[in-house]
């Protein structure tokens, strides 16, 4: 890919070599020195104080960026877990029902899983029960469609799928699609975003979901925001909830800036410069001894998938924590897996600034840590 290096410099730690080599965005990105310099004139002119924060200009560009026809279904959070706690505490306590099911993946973060186990013991508390069933994968990463459906009752109101999986890497769109056509309105089909957004063209049409969330630091926002998408006749029953006025401004400019950043790249180019990326991972990473693959395209025949830059293993006696110290000290950051069937595995997840180069250190660090 001609670009790879000249999309760098758009981000100064990247480029620093006292910083290191990030592969680890599954949780968030490096910041753009536009990001960088908005913030720091914003802060040292103090104009932050005298405009409006910019959410409206921020809908219209959300909306254009993800295809949508209508602005208004966006809304932002002051956390990334915004959209979780709207689900619950708003829509969740004003629509559920006892007896009411609610379908999640058996193998993601464990957050979702967590929180409705919360929600459930709240309602409990009021004599309401609620259900959760889980969804399973295949080994080639994609979730069992099949088996999900066969979960689906007349008692489903609320199905949780990502959209790209955080640690297998593997893309559902089709799928979701199909979903939401079999379960019509009876239920909310919510698409988690944070792994495709910034690294793919996401079409929210397509996907015809009720709900979906990402997180800012998607966008390239140092701030912890969340966003939101949702259809119409939602929004309108949760106005007093979604409120716009209380964002940070500065989250607010940097995610428009954020956008910005990735129409000038091009997602298309970006898209592909990770399929590149993933499939020289994958080469590079059979090279190491013993490393075992989790679902994904370490467990298909090559090409299975195009790849979305994110790829997860073990290495027999070493456990997660363990390898993350030891990349670490060879300033090489990766993420744990982070999902509980796989306690000792690490994802290296990829991004638009990531170079052939740096997965070649990678590969010769860990050749070197596990002879």
């Amino acid at each position: 890919m001609s670009h790879d290096r000249a999309w760098q410099m758009f981000f100064p730690a990247v480029t620093s070599e006292r910083q290191g080599i990030f592969l680890n965005n599954m949780y968030g990105t490096q910041i753009p020195e536009s990001s960088i310099q908005r913030i720091v004139h914003t802060l040292s002119t103090g104009i932050l104080w005298h405009t409006d924060n910019g959410a409206a200009e921020l809908q219209q560009k959300l909306a254009a960026f993800l295809h949508v026809d209508a602005p208004e279904r966006f809304f932002l959070t002051e956390s990334e877990a915004g959209m979780m706690h709207w689900l619950i505490y708003s829509w969740g306590l004003s629509q559920l029902q006892d007896g009411d099911e609610v379908i999640i993946s058996s193998q993601d973060t464990p957050m979702i899983k967590e929180t409705f186990n919360h929600f459930r013991q709240q309602v409990a508390r009021l004599g309401m029960s609620l259900t959760l069933k889980e969804f399973g994968y295949q080994e080639n990463g994609e979730f069992d469609l099949k088996g999900l459906l066969s979960l689906v009752s007349a008692k489903t109101r609320l199905i949780f799928v990502p959209h790209i999986h955080p640690v297998f890497g593997t893309k559902n769109e089709d799928d979701i699609a199909f979903l939401k056509q079999q379960v019509g309105d009876q239920a909310l089909v919510v698409v988690d975003l944070s792994q495709s957004v910034g690294r793919i063209p996401v079409d929210l049409e397509r996907l015809h979901c009720d709900c979906a969330f990402f997180s800012g630091r998607n966008l390239f926002s140092p701030f912890h925001c969340g966003i939101g998408y949702i259809q119409h006749d939602l929004r309108g029953k949760q106005d007093t909830f979604l409120t716009q006025e209380l964002v940070n401004p500065l989250a607010v400019q940097t995610l428009a800036q954020g956008v910005d950043l990735l129409e000038h790249i091009g997602m298309e180019q970006i898209a592909l410069h990770l399929q590149e990326l993933s499939h020289y991972l994958l080469a590079r990473l059979k090279q190491v001894n013993q490393i075992a693959f989790l679902p994904g395209i370490g467990r298909c025949e090559e090409w299975c998938s195009p790849g979305y830059g994110i790829l997860s293993f073990r290495l027999p006696g070493v456990s997660a924590e363990e390898c993350r110290m030891l990349l670490a000290e060879n300033a090489l950051f990766i993420d744990l897996a982070d999902i509980p069937q796989y306690p000792d595995a690490v994802t290296v997840s990829l991004h638009l600034y990531t170079i052939f180069q740096h997965i070649d250190a990678l590969v010769n660090c860990l050749q070197q840590l596990y002879r």
